[in-house]
């Protein structure tokens, strides 16, 4: 009688098969995530082109107008398109809700929240406003809950073009002053003729990180001296004490998206994407806003006709050292100026 004899794994090959496992997922994994990335960039691609898509609306129901970029009560754009991102009931509560709120306080309420000061109203404070629409997936901190911070609005990662110069309420007119489709005044000041250099060529949104600690320069908005050249803001990019100090940078940048100040809903196309974020004097007088994201390499930019263009940090921007204050001409800031502006007359070839 012929017996068999069965022979099991030593550890020596056990060993080789989890290390080339282990290989294998190693090799595997950074695929798999980027992947995953790609996925998230084009949904916050779709966003975008809602976005877009509601302004066109919102046009096309106000006589060609833009929403303005500062609106009564200082509220943003962002609040005058949620009827046309299917946020039509929070915007009627909001529209209830302020009524009630000047009844008792004898005037519409501010557009935040600050802890402590009685300075509040509920609407403006939930988590989820203004909606899945206004957070980039790609973004960490729109799953972080806010609420019990300084400043408990909802997050927003979209921002609107305020253009490629600063707003400097020094000047006469200088609300209505920017080059970008959302201008600072109360009005609706900007039609879809205004942008001139053709809606294809011209940025309407793009993104913004949202922020959680001031600490981070990223998220930040930093103090600047003389508010005018570029080159000033990014020499700030590691300087501690470069912080800015008062109290509405304790929000971080998108974090308080019913805030028509520059800070909270417009950007400029000044210092290429992913470089810093400045100001001079407080959130809206001569903010330098820039649009950042954690798409690697660039940022998602929505132009006038609805559609959705990938920007790369190395985008052409001009020099650093010229002024941010010119709102005459060409663009002084290359390409990444010329897409901001709206009427500059720049003959470019767009990224």
């Amino acid at each position: 009688m012929s017996s068999s004899q069965r022979r099991g794994f030593t550890l020596v090959e056990l060993l080789v098969v989890i290390a080339i496992i282990g290989i294998l997922i190693a090799l595997l994994l950074p695929a798999v995530q980027a992947a995953r990335e790609a996925a998230r960039r084009s949904q916050c691609t779709n966003q975008i082109r809602q976005v877009g898509i509601a302004l066109q609306t919102y046009a096309d129901s106000n006589a060609e107008s833009y929403p303005s970029g500062w609106r009564n009560e200082r509220t943003s754009w962002i609040m005058a398109i949620l009827p046309y991102v299917e946020q039509k009931p929070y915007w009627d509560e909001i529209m209830s809700k302020r009524e009630d709120y000047k009844k008792s306080h004898g005037e519409y309420p501010p557009p935040y929240t600050i802890l402590g000061t009685g300075i509040s109203f509920e609407p403006f404070e939930r988590q989820s406003a203004p909606g899945s629409t206004f957070v980039c997936p790609s973004d960490g901190n729109g799953k972080v809950d806010f609420s019990s911070s300084s400043y408990r609005h909802g997050k927003c990662s979209y921002y609107g073009c305020n253009g490629d110069a600063l707003e400097d309420m020094s000047q006469a007119n200088a609300p209505y002053s920017s080059r970008g489709m959302f201008c600072g005044g109360p009005f609706d000041c900007k039609k879809m003729s205004s942008m001139t250099d053709g809606t294809s060529n011209t940025v309407v949104v793009s993104e913004i990180c949202i922020g959680y600690t001031v600490a981070d320069v990223k998220t930040a908005v930093l103090q600047w001296y003389g508010g005018e050249y570029p080159a000033d803001c990014y020499a700030n990019r590691t300087n501690v004490a470069g912080h800015a100090k008062d109290e509405w940078t304790t929000a971080a940048l998108g974090r308080r998206w019913t805030d028509a100040a520059t800070a909270f809903c417009k950007f400029t196309t000044i210092l290429p994407p992913n470089k810093p974020s400045c100001y001079e004097t407080n959130d809206f007088d001569r903010a330098m806003i820039t649009p950042n994201s954690y798409h690697s390499g660039g940022v998602n930019c929505g132009l006038g006709d609805a559609s959705v263009r990938f920007v790369s940090d190395s985008v052409d921007a001009g020099s650093m050292s010229s002024s941010a204050l010119n709102r005459t001409g060409q663009s002084l800031f290359g390409v990444w100026g010329a897409m901001g502006s709206t009427r500059g007359g720049e003959t470019v070839t767009l990224p």
